[in-house]
């Protein structure tokens, strides 16, 4: 994660920098602290890599985190 803006939107520090690249495909992130994982449906996906899910995580991701 390069930013986040709350549990349902961030911005990756990798891939493609593509609008709609990954719309309506599943995202998988994984918290760093305690190493879970929860998948979500990507809404948005737009140039920059930022990324707006269908619903928010049960945590909010941070930089260290993995998608």
């Amino acid at each position: 994660m390069a930013t986040v803006t709350d549990a349902n939107e961030f911005t990756l520090t990798a891939g493609i920098d593509v609008n709609d690249a990954f719309w309506q495909n599943t995202i998988q992130v994984e918290d760093a602290t305690d190493g879970h994982r929860e998948i979500r449906y990507i809404d948005e996906w737009l140039t920059g890599r930022e990324v707006l899910v269908d619903e928010p995580f049960s945590f909010t991701p941070a930089p260290g985190d993995r998608a």
